[in-house]
């Protein structure tokens, strides 16, 4: 069984997400402010946490990090309306597991926290073995389409790693913005 916490003041996204998982291996809580929704986690332990970035009392943001100061491996998806590409990247920096964007794709969503919960059974899974930020300037990158989307999650996970990346793509198409 897989416990879901999601943290939306939005009680639409709220009943979309029951509903979606209704009759499911998952167990859904819900809260409608970071408040509550830190004391959710507290008392419930979840293995997903499905976020909004927009939250009454706290940004989403912010309350990420506490989660991650807590508990690093628990995987948290955010969720939100606006789409904006410096708040993808982020996200993504700072250790967002995905990013789903409003209106919701249920099929999308599903699949989504199916890899996460496989990811924190995974990272629960006892193992023996025998630097900065990129500067991005992401407010000159537009785009709120999936494959834009994709892009901002994709530079939000390596802008920090210290690995080789190579560009490709059409004259024009922002690989120097990327860059």
């Amino acid at each position: 069984m897989t416990r879901l916490a999601v943290i939306d003041d939005d009680p639409t996204v709220q009943l979309i997400l029951e509903r979606a998982f209704a009759g499911s291996d998952v167990a859904l809580s819900c809260a409608d402010s970071a408040a509550a929704g830190w004391e959710l986690i507290e008392r419930e332990h979840p293995d997903v946490v499905v976020l909004d970035v927009q939250l009454p009392d706290l940004s989403g943001l912010e309350l990420f990090q506490r989660i991650q100061a807590r508990d690093a491996a628990l995987p948290v998806v955010f969720i939100t309306s606006s789409g904006e590409s410096a708040t993808v990247i982020q996200a993504m920096q700072m250790g967002a597991f995905d990013y789903l964007q409003k209106p919701l794709d249920l099929p999308l969503v599903r699949e989504v926290i199916a890899r996460a919960a496989a990811a924190r059974r995974l990272s629960a899974t006892r193992v023996s073995l025998g630097g900065d930020e990129a500067d991005v300037e992401a407010d000159v990158m537009i785009g709120r389409s999936p494959a834009m989307q994709e892009v901002y999650k994709t530079i939000g996970r390596v802008a920090s790693q210290p690995v080789t990346v190579l560009i490709r793509g059409e004259s024009g198409t922002g690989k120097e913005l990327v860059a």
